[in-house]
């Protein structure tokens, strides 16, 4: 699961008196927040200028209402869609969005893109299968898991380079707590226990192979999550809420607290995906803060495209929709301008005129070896369509030392189990 934000939906109407209104017209919902695809719509506008394009702003988790919209037909052409069985698959299920095939292959949107990365767009009606079937999402940038880290700190522990192993990072977190630094800072309190779930599946993953991550993501037959490895990575996490590893209430903040508490110089690490670098950039700015990033020593960790954008099925003119579509997905410039990292990397790469700063050129090189190295764990979340609730729950409860790790790799697998069944 991506990062999201969950409170109440409201609707922003937004009336772009700038842009002018043409012959066609579109209609676009986006989050408020996401200055990045509003800025990449103006300019789609301004080169469209027969286009009315309606920008409709929303503000937190709106997935039921754009849902009840869409089956209305009131819904918008270009929608967010997050790859998993609880999103996609209910709506391919359902048809309300349709087939992205012939944009990808008359944009080139997977070029420069391994199978990995991509294998998470696909949904099948028919079996109900995530990773396979037909393709309804593209998102328009990469991500995974990487280790923030505090080079001053890190400095003042005497570590002199990063982990490359497992029991490196452990010896450093030691290290850094004799020198009375918090080792590593989080917050999954609330709506905020996808930031639990990820520190999990930091520890889980590396424990299970590609096959098993594989079977149990996209929910196959005969998949398990009652795994050993499971249950070994599970204590260990425990383990290191016991050590002292993670900074003293973290189980009662939030995600935002704990970035700034991050940048502030309160801890070493912080361990999420690649798109926390656009936060620590901005924070930066007002709290100097000496960051760069390490990946995780680890075979296997979460990632895969950001959310993703769909077309809906009621859209009058598809084809006008998926062009959009292209602007927010191939623009490079724009993305990076806010510090994203776009799906476009090849296109970026090749642009000799792009000056990047160390730490995403190091965010980049972390993304290029996983990929290479097909260590693309995906988001545990995405296996069923109650799974997101089931993950977030125990997982919060696991690291509030709550439940054993037995029972967590229990409880997660009697919710994989009854999807299958429910599913033949």
């Amino acid at each position: 699961m991506k990062r999201m934000l969950f409170c109440l939906s409201i609707v922003i109407c937004v009336a772009m008196t700038a842009w002018t209104a043409g012959t066609k017209s579109l209609t676009v919902w986006l989050d408020e927040n996401d200055k990045c695809s509003q800025d990449i719509a103006a300019q789609w506008q301004a080169a469209h200028a027969d286009v009315k394009l309606d920008i409709v702003l929303k503000h937190g988790d709106f997935k039921q209402e754009q849902q009840l919209a869409m089956q209305s037909g009131t819904g918008p052409d270009v929608c967010f869609v997050n790859q998993s069985a609880s999103e996609m698959g209910v709506f391919a299920n359902q048809g309300l969005i349709i087939s992205l095939a012939p944009y990808y292959a008359k944009y080139g949107w997977s070029n420069g893109i391994g199978s990995t990365f991509m294998k998470p767009n696909y949904w099948d009606t028919k079996t109900h299968l995530l990773g396979t079937g037909d393709v309804y999402t593209v998102g328009n940038a990469i991500e995974c898991a990487v280790v923030y880290y505090n080079k001053d700190l890190f400095a003042k522990a005497g570590i002199a380079s990063t982990p490359k192993t497992w029991e490196e990072w452990e010896k450093d977190c030691d290290l850094l707590k004799k020198a009375g630094i918090t080792p590593i800072v989080s917050g999954i309190a609330g709506g905020d226990g996808w930031c639990a779930l990820h520190q999990v599946q930091i520890q889980t993953e590396r424990f299970m192979t590609r096959r098993e991550v594989n079977g149990y993501v996209f929910a196959e037959k005969g998949a398990t999550f009652n795994l050993p490895g499971v249950v070994k990575g599970a204590k260990n996490i425990q383990d290191w809420v016991k050590k002292g590893y993670y900074n003293a209430g973290f189980t009662g903040i939030g995600w935002d607290d704990s970035e700034k508490m991050f940048i502030a110089g309160k801890g070493a690490m912080f361990m999420s995906g690649t798109w926390a670098a656009q936060d620590f950039t901005n924070y930066a700015k007002e709290t100097p803060c000496n960051w760069d990033v390490f990946r995780v020593p680890s075979g296997m960790v979460f990632g895969a495209e950001s959310t993703g954008f769909g077309i809906e099925k009621s859209c009058k003119d598809p084809d006008l929709a998926a062009d959009f579509l292209n602007a927010l997905v191939m623009d490079y410039k724009i993305h990076l301008q806010y510090n994203f990292l776009p799906l476009n990397l090849a296109g970026l790469m090749k642009d000799s005129s792009v000056v990047l700063a160390p730490q995403y050129k190091h965010i980049i090189d972390v993304i290029t070896q996983v990929s290479k190295e097909d260590g693309l764990g995906y988001y545990y979340d995405w296996a069923t369509s109650t799974m997101y609730d089931t993950m977030t729950h125990n997982c919060q409860a696991l690291m509030g030392l709550q439940i054993t790790p037995e029972d967590f790799a229990k409880t997660i697998d009697k919710d994989l189990q009854s999807y299958i069944a429910a599913r033949k």
